[in-house]
């Protein structure tokens, strides 16, 4: 089968493809034939070297993200050969075919296609313990920056449908994008500064995906009962630091200073946001897939074989929603 793998760290020139044999199934898992997986920014972070990379044996394998059908299971699985399924597993997903543990993964609904199932998982779940949906009360004021991408364009739409009153950052090539999905203020991050903009309406909840000076800018929108939800991501490179040393070292900086803030009470609750599978939820976000409650937007489509370009896009291009790649 076809793999994508990394032999060192650095930029989209180190992927390749290679062949490789099938994976042997385990107990408690299941063999799906990948049609589509995702990028995410933690793909981009491991690749650069970022993130802790060290802990991870080369070559390797990027991607979290799975849609497929299920080639093998045993005769005890909840699934049966054939099975349209989704899910998250961190075993690297930009694969023909993947073992995953089938507790990991859920029935992709009917009218949902691979790549939309692809492009749900891992932002899916970002945005969801982000928000703490369950915890969400209607008419609560929620702050998301970055609202045209991955997982912003999907926390929009799971806070609009518990009620919260939703401001967004985003360029202006972007408004229309982010109020159709229902945001209901917008702020142009490239012309306004959003705490001028905010002065005197402070919020209950911030969503940071961007880091640098967003992180402390954010807190003075804050109540100080509020919440700020800081989603490890790729923002730092984003914002100009690239793949080098200085984008973990300065947000390991912003995570400590709000943790140490929360320790002491100075400041408003602060918690970090890395996701994590949970069948619940997921079962959750495919029946709102399937009412059509939450739909995901795919910017760009690219076949395994262009995976170099597939990640310089997401790395570099600014897309809105999700980036896409085709396996089969």
């Amino acid at each position: 089968m076809r793999v994508c793998q990394f032999n060192r760290y650095g930029d989209s020139s180190v992927l390749d493809i290679v062949e490789k044999p099938p994976p042997a199934r385990a107990k408690g898992e299941v063999v799906v034939e990948v049609k589509a997986t995702s990028i995410n920014p933690l793909d981009i972070k491991i690749r650069n070297g970022h993130f802790f990379s060290y802990i991870f044996k080369l070559p390797k394998t990027p991607g979290g993200d799975v849609a497929g059908t299920v080639l093998e299971c045993s005769a005890e699985s909840k699934f049966k050969k054939g099975d349209r399924v989704f899910g998250f597993v961190m075993g690297g997903t930009y694969v023909e075919m993947v073992a995953a543990p089938e507790k990991n993964l859920v029935l992709i609904p009917k009218a949902v296609s691979f790549e939309e199932a692809a492009a749900a998982s891992g932002s899916a779940y970002t945005a969801w313990q982000a928000l703490d949906v369950d915890s969400l009360k209607s008419g609560q004021r929620v702050l998301i920056h970055g609202g045209s991408g991955g997982v912003g364009h999907i926390a929009i739409q799971l806070a609009k449908a518990a009620g919260a009153y939703v401001i967004t950052t985003a360029s202006a090539g972007n408004f229309q994008f982010v109020k159709e999905l229902g945001a209901d203020e917008v702020i142009d991050y490239v012309i306004a500064d959003f705490v001028a903009k905010l002065k005197g309406k402070p919020v209950d909840l911030v969503i940071d995906s961007i880091g640098g000076d967003y992180n402390a800018r954010s807190m003075k929108v804050l109540k100080r009962s509020g919440r700020y939800a800081h989603v490890l991501a790729n923002g730092y490179a984003r914002l100009g630091y690239g793949p080098n040393v200085m984008g973990p070292l300065l947000e390991t900086r912003d995570i400590l200073y709000g943790l140490l803030m929360r320790l002491l009470r100075l400041g408003p609750m602060y918690h970090i946001v890395a996701a994590h599978n949970d069948l619940d939820q997921l079962s959750r976000i495919a029946g709102l897939m399937a009412s059509g409650k939450l739909k995901l937007h795919i910017d760009r489509r690219f076949p395994l074989a262009q995976v170099r370009a597939a990640h310089d896009h997401f790395e570099f291009g600014r897309p809105r929603g999700k980036v896409v790649i085709d396996v089969k």
